[in-house]
Order: structure tokens, then C-alpha cells, then sequence
């Protein structure tokens, strides 16, 4: 709600949140974590959502296939997507 920014060279955790409530409401979001506590959440259905990928392309060992895992799921989990070393 209402945007959001979080520095790419301070994350330390991309992450993915799937939950039941599809189809009727968003069910998968993106958890961007970084130093300090600083976290930033955007639903898998937001505007220009899309872009995420040419910001993810910019981290070393970015699980891809953790992220099609999670745009398959229908259960409530956790998937994590990138982790800082």
C-alpha cells in the first residue's frame, strides 16, 4: 500500500509467502528483507510486479526454481528465493 523501496545492495533475504486464499485474494507475495530489520512485502499481483526479475538478476545464486515451486502452490509456505552468504 502506497509503495515502497529497499537498496538492493542491502538485502539479505528475498523470500516468497504463498498462502490458500486463492483465487478470491492474493496468494503469494514477496518478502524482501534487509540489515537492520528493514523489510519491504509486494503482493504477487502488484503492478509492475514483473520487474522483480530484472532486480533479482543482479544476485548470485538466485533460486529459480524455488520461485516456480511457489507460483505452483496452493498451501500456506515459505520459499526462500535468495539468501545473502
Amino acid at each position: 500500500l502506497g509503495g515502497g523501496s529497499i537498496s538492493i545492495n542491502e538485502l539479505v533475504r528475498v523470500n516468497i509467502r504463498t498462502s490458500d486464499l486463492g483465487p478470491m485474494a492474493p496468494d503469494l507475495y514477496w518478502d524482501f528483507s534487509a540489515a537492520e530489520g528493514h523489510s519491504l512485502t509486494i503482493p504477487g499481483d502488484a503492478e509492475g510486479v514483473e520487474l522483480i526479475f530484472d532486480a533479482l538478476s543482479a544476485l548470485e545464486g538466485v533460486d529459480y526454481e524455488a520461485v516456480t515451486r511457489a507460483a505452483g502452490t496452493t498451501e500456506d509456505q515459505l520459499f526462500t528465493v535468495w539468501q545473502k552468504a
